[in-house]
């Protein structure tokens, strides 16, 4: 029988399906670690081929967590429940639960997961405009955008595709600002 690989939980060999749904607790044949394997027949079912969405149990199968009624497609790769199609979350290479979703988007515990991003060229654009409200705020404000915009020029964007556009309108607009500061300073250099 060619079987999903199933691990041991503490060394991470694969588990032989012979010891699948035994009556009693078993040993990992690699470490000796206590475990029992329970297996529902939808687990064996081929992933290339998941169940319908509305297919309904019946009573040799596996149920979904969620859905009490609908059959069983794949396991949370996370949590492990039997989930059907209709909850199934493709995520990478793994199926996942809305419940595991939701509590790795909560405590970051899924690293690839990103439902933000900061704006570094929004930021850098009003560093630059907002100075210009008070006027002399402009020389701190105007270095202050060239060098976000220069720090964040490759940092990852918004997760929408953007142009770098906000960059360059930041630092033409502080650029525009330290050239008026510095015929501001040296006018008033030559007159006093």
């Amino acid at each position: 029988m060619n079987s999903p690989k199933v691990e041991c939980p503490k060394c991470k060999i694969p588990l032989a399906w012979q010891n699948f749904n035994a009556a009693d607790m078993g040993k990992c044949p690699a470490c000796g670690n206590p475990l029992r394997v329970d297996i529902f027949p939808a687990f064996f079912r081929s992933s290339s081929a998941p169940a319908m969405a509305g297919m309904t149990a019946i009573d040799n199968e596996s149920a979904c967590f969620f859905h009490p009624g609908k059959k069983a497609a794949v396991a949370c790769a996370m949590c492990g429940r039997f989930i059907c199609s209709l909850c199934d979350i493709e995520f990478g290479d793994k199926h996942v639960c809305p419940a595991c979703l939701e509590t790795g988007k909560k405590k970051k515990k899924i690293i690839n997961l990103e439902t933000h991003r900061v704006l570094y060229d929004n930021i850098a654009v009003s560093v630059a405009i907002l100075p210009m409200v008070f006027i002399w705020t402009s020389l701190i404000g105007a270095p202050l955008s060239i060098y976000m915009a220069i720090r964040y020029w490759k940092a990852p964007m918004s997760i929408l595709p953007r142009t770098k556009i906000r960059f360059v309108f930041a630092i033409t607009i502080s650029l525009a600002q330290l050239t008026a500061w510095f015929f501001i300073f040296s006018y008033f250099s030559t007159v006093f």
